[in-house]
């Protein structure tokens, strides 16, 4: 009886607070962005893509704009995956997209017939898996499987290496030449030769908070590698000895926050030549210089659900249902679009969803929802070129050449 005499009550506030009967939804709470700024949107130039991987790849190398098919908005190829739900977002390389199901079935399927290269299953007991990554990198897959690490010829599924983790890893790891770099859920970024799998360095942090929020991957840049961490710092470290940079506590850094709790990325964080980018969980967008690690400016973007950086802007959506174009240079928003059915009714209620990263194309910017309704932009005026449904439920893309793939739980989906 008290609780449902407390939701009442909740209900009676949401009203008041909005001078009228119709209950607020979750979106109206999320501060919407106005332009004011003179500036101009100029992204990266166009090029096709190889060997790009995933979502991931596509941030962390999201300076260009990329080359692809015009998407009709009508029709989309459907990729099986297999029959079992997939636990890490899968790569693309090759022509092929690898994935790894809840089982430890590793399996590899050609993009172009549908047909299944190879699958290989890591669980001898075939027993669930509870947390999985997978990455390619040069004709090879590493997969992350609870508390082993897998190292697989891409191109036949044959097992290379494996080695035992000391705990979970639920960010993608960094491969860089022989180097491979993973951060687990204790807040520990080790470093490790590829080739003979010996730790080269550990930095340990603060052990794993109950406020996660989202799981991020360390970047690299300068000879860096940064991270993000739950506890709500910013670590640089050196990538070939490990030894600590700098650092920033996004607390500290925020000009606002709430209460003690710790502050982290509320998305990827992207690095682009000495520039890093971060949207904070309480409320901000920071650009970092990473030569010195400091706060170049920091502006009041509320609830960011994802971001991408091409050019001289920051594309960002938010809780609101906005697309916005940012400026790099001082952080003001050049313009801002609504991320609706254009042809919606305006007296229905506006739902949350979660949109994936914003892909700046020669087509313009191509939003994807998690609610399948997804955009194209025209990225000099934010005006809508077209809106289309896409599958529901959608987790993560790759890009394979000039074709746009989208993902869920158990299949891949070509958009043009």
């Amino acid at each position: 009886m008290k609780r449902i005499v407390a939701l009442s009550l909740v209900m009676v506030f949401l009203n008041a607070c909005s001078g009228s009967t119709k209950i607020k939804s979750i979106v109206d709470f999320t501060e919407k962005l106005t332009p004011n700024s003179s500036q101009k949107v100029e992204v990266g130039s166009s090029h096709v893509v190889g060997d790009f991987g995933n979502e991931l790849s596509f941030i962390q190398n999201s300076a260009i704009s990329i080359k692809l098919k015009p998407i009709s908005g009508t029709s989309y190829k459907k990729i099986s995956l297999g029959g079992s739900s997939i636990v890490a977002m899968p790569s693309i390389a090759g022509g092929n997209v690898y994935s790894v199901d809840c089982y430890g079935n590793v399996q590899s399927v050609d993009l172009s017939t549908g047909k299944r290269n190879w699958q290989v299953p890591l669980n001898a007991d075939k027993g669930l898996i509870t947390s999985a990554v997978l990455v390619y990198s040069q004709e090879k897959l590493y997969v992350i499987a609870d508390l082993q690490l897998f190292e697989l010829n891409a191109q036949t599924g044959k097992e290379i290496a494996r080695k035992s983790m000391s705990d979970l890893v639920k960010n993608q790891p960094l491969i860089i030449s022989n180097a491979f770099y993973v951060q687990n859920v204790s807040n520990n970024l080790m470093a490790y030769n590829s080739e003979t799998w010996v730790p080269v360095w550990v930095y340990e942090t603060w052990p794993e908070t109950l406020l996660s929020g989202t799981i991020t991957s360390p970047v690299f840049a300068g000879g860096q590698i940064i991270s993000n961490y739950s506890t709500g710092q910013v670590v640089s470290n050196n990538a070939l000895d490990g030894k600590e940079l700098w650092q920033l506590n996004l607390y500290k850094e925020s000009e606002t926050s709430l209460g003690y709790a710790p502050q982290n990325a509320s998305c990827q964080p992207i690095v682009i030549n000495n520039d890093l980018f971060i949207a904070s969980n309480n409320g901000y967008l920071i650009k970092v210089d990473i030569t010195r690690g400091a706060v170049v400016w920091q502006k009041r973007v509320q609830d960011i659900l994802s971001m991408s950086v091409s050019g001289n802007t920051i594309f960002v959506t938010n809780n609101a249902r906005q697309l916005a174009a940012i400026s790099i240079s001082d952080g003001s928003v050049i313009w801002t679009a609504d991320l609706q059915d254009p042809k919606r009714n305006l007296t229905d209620k506006v739902k949350a969803t979660s949109f994936l990263t914003p892909i700046v194309s020669d087509q313009g910017i191509i939003v994807l929802a998690k609610d399948g309704k997804s955009f194209i932009f025209d990225a000099t005026t934010g005006s809508l070129v077209r809106y289309f449904q896409t599958p529901k439920d959608v987790i993560s893309f790759g890009i394979n050449g000039e074709e746009l793939v989208a993902f869920d739980k158990r299949s891949g989906y070509i958009l043009n």
